[in-house]
């Protein structure tokens, strides 16, 4: 059996701003407008983080979307706010800790599987612990 050879994590960008707006105006208005409304939230933000991340989540998660259904999805929720930005951040809370969260505990725990199954000390008490340590991520 080959050897596992770690491989470094790299840091998660701390302060990556949102792009310019990719999203042409008369052609993909929605995606335009929403997207629009994210640089409008991240720049009223100023230096406060957690407002930045709303921000930058939101914005993100239009820019980011595997599919033009997801990316409307998203577009036509950040509308749906009508600019206020207690509900925008509240969306942006919505999806951090639904979404995001749940891919987050999904990689850490295909990570801690992957590394104890190729090194062949995986045991049943260890799974049910990484069972359990998954749910409540």
């Amino acid at each position: 059996m080959a050897a596992l050879v770690p491989v470094p994590l790299q840091p998660f960008p701390q302060r990556q701003p949102l792009l310019p707006n990719p999203y042409h105006q008369l052609d993909q208005v929605n995606y335009h407008e929403a997207y629009n409304r994210c640089l409008q939230c991240e720049a009223e933000a100023g230096t406060t983080v957690t407002r930045l991340m709303f921000a930058r989540c939101l914005g993100y998660l239009i820019l980011e979307a595997p599919t033009s259904a997801g990316r409307d999805m998203i577009s036509d929720e950040i509308l749906e706010c009508k600019g206020n930005r207690n509900d925008i951040e509240a969306l942006a809370q919505l999806y951090i800790h639904h979404l995001l969260r749940l891919c987050e505990s999904i990689v850490l725990y295909s990570f801690v599987y992957l590394i104890f199954y190729q090194s062949g000390k995986i045991q049943g008490r260890l799974l049910s612990q990484m069972h359990i340590l998954a749910a409540h991520s």
